[in-house]
């Protein structure tokens, strides 16, 4: 079967990826599952998950996340790269992260992910007290 894509300007691909970015800030759950493909490919280091896990892994997120503040967006044919702030509303305060997507027309078929692991440890242990609290913030 032969597959139809549509294939994207620059600032297209530029504008998919701010949203993006910004619909995780704003846990903006909604936007984000409409962006990302079926058959997502998302990468942390050595691990790969699908759709429906990273889904799970951006919500537990939300105990936590106050916004990101987006410092670049690169762009290269069917790739971006978003460099940002995760802001989160515990001590650690700012934590650079880097996303680097692919796209497949108008939705994201693979994420390989990058942050500055020293200052995640407060962040997760936190996420996790207020995991076993039952705190829920836009979940």
């Amino acid at each position: 079967m032969l597959e139809i894509t549509t294939e994207l300007n620059k600032s297209e691909i530029e504008a998919l990826t701010r949203r993006y970015i910004e619909a995780e800030g704003q846990r903006d759950w909604a936007t984000i599952e409409g962006l990302l493909d079926e058959d997502l490919k998302f990468r942390l280091g050595d691990k790969e998950v699908g759709k429906s896990q990273y889904l799970g892994i951006l919500k537990r997120l939300g105990l936590v996340w106050n916004g990101n503040r987006i410092k670049r967006i690169f762009v290269d044919g069917n790739e971006a790269c978003a460099l940002y702030d995760f802001l989160s509303d515990t001590p650690t305060g700012a934590v650079p992260c880097v996303e680097w997507v692919r796209f497949r027309d108008d939705k994201i078929t693979e994420i390989n992910f990058l942050f500055e692991r020293e200052k995640w440890g407060p962040i997760d242990e936190e996420m996790k007290r207020r995991a076993q609290q039952g705190t829920s913030r836009g979940i």
